[in-house]
């Protein structure tokens, strides 16, 4: 799925805009739930294309394929909740007409890398032993896991990335503004 650099980068497409969304009455859980949900539309589109793509072309089982949107979501649970913390650490200003040329800052492409890898053991890797081993509890494993991250995502990550964005609200004017 692309999409890493806005994930990590949350507020660059707000450019200036990011003074009003600032000003907007809304908490920063509120704010930082908003931009997950957006993410989530958006990253929803691209995976129901390559369903239908590997559904046409492939040899892809419903079971599968819940299997993968699980193992999906606990992807996108993990990369939005670092880019959470990331979008308030280092806010960059990102060109509208063009993701190529976004100019992330050095730690927060290695923090995503290790994201991406620390995500091909913790949920990667169940996915390909359970559909080698065991793919009767591939779905129902990958559910579980899905449940179990955005119970941490809510719990655990937003309100702490929010509390941290409370405090970084005049560098995100700053850099953006």
């Amino acid at each position: 799925m692309s999409g890493i650099q806005i994930q990590l980068n949350q507020f660059g497409l707000d450019g200036a805009g990011v003074k009003v969304l600032l000003l907007v009455p809304l908490g920063a859980r509120d704010i930082l739930a908003g931009k997950a949900l957006g993410l989530l539309a958006f990253l929803s589109l691209q995976a129901s294309l390559m369903l239908i793509l590997l559904s046409l072309f492939g040899n892809l089982t419903p079971v599968q394929a819940l299997a993968g949107l699980c193992l999906s979501g606990c992807f996108f649970c993990v990369q939005v909740g670092l880019g959470h913390w990331t979008s308030a650490w280092m806010p960059r200003a990102m060109p509208r007409n063009s993701l190529k040329n976004s100019n992330q800052a050095q730690p927060v492409i290695w923090l995503g890398m290790a994201a991406l890898l620390g995500g091909l053991i913790l949920f990667g890797a169940p996915y390909v032993l359970l559909a080698w081993l065991a793919p009767r509890l591939l779905l129902p494993v990958m559910a579980v896991l899905l449940g179990g991250m955005f119970l941490i995502y809510r719990n655990l990550i937003l309100p702490a990335t929010a509390s941290y964005l409370e405090t970084r609200k005049e560098a995100l004017v700053q850099a953006l503004g």
